[in-house]
């Protein structure tokens, strides 16, 4: 006779080979470049969720990474992209670059030219030497908003505090995670369906 199994183990079996397989799904490798107005190595791309680290730019504009996160779909992920000296550019994926599937694994490839990229609409901050706020307008839904912190070659992403105003819109407010001691910016970020809102880069020196 063939062994019989408990409903609870076989419960706890079929958990675990969905969270597997949502974790082995959801992970996107990426390569690209980003054709570069002069040389740096300051330039970075963020995914908004599921990356520890934030993919450094080399020199030449290349750059590789790998990204995901359990239970958010690729395509759900935008990327940030800073290059010093121009405005922040977000790629939203379907619309600026497209996630294939390829022998079992999502794969991405970006050529970007920040000076042809699709324009994020402008978000005004107002900052104090403790926060800084941000107003969507009311038209903007089903908004998902970020405060990126950028430390060097690091970044830190916050979700920024969420008041309601009276005319309908959004304010977000975005308080400075990071010790005194050195300089550092944040740019608060909002991606709304296809559409997309930055503000701009607020720099703030240390003591």
């Amino acid at each position: 006779m063939g062994r019989r199994l408990d409903p609870a183990m076989a419960a706890l079996g079929l958990a675990a080979l969905v969270i597997a397989g949502c974790d082995r799904t959801s992970r996107v490798d990426v390569e690209g470049r980003i054709r570069l107005p002069e040389r740096t190595d300051a330039a970075l791309v963020v995914p908004l969720e599921g990356a520890k680290n934030p993919f450094p730019v080399d020199t030449s504009g290349r750059f590789v990474g790998t990204y995901g996160a359990l239970g958010v779909t690729p395509d759900h992920i935008p990327l940030f992209v800073h290059v010093p000296g121009r405005r922040p550019v977000v790629l939203v994926p379907g619309r600026d670059f497209r996630i294939e599937e390829q022998d079992g694994s999502f794969h991405a490839e970006i050529d970007l030219d920040p000076s042809r990229a699709r324009a994020a609409r402008p978000l005004a901050l107002a900052c104090t030497a403790e926060s800084c706020t941000a107003d969507l307008p009311a038209e903007a839904k089903s908004c998902v908003s970020t405060v990126v912190v950028l430390d060097g070659p690091k970044t830190t992403l916050v979700a920024p505090g969420i008041e309601r105003r009276d005319d309908g819109g959004t304010r977000l407010v975005a308080f400075f995670p990071l010790p005194r001691q050195r300089s550092r910016s944040l740019v608060v970020v909002s991606t709304c369906g296809d559409e997309a809102y930055v503000s701009e880069i607020a720099t703030f020196d240390g003591p």
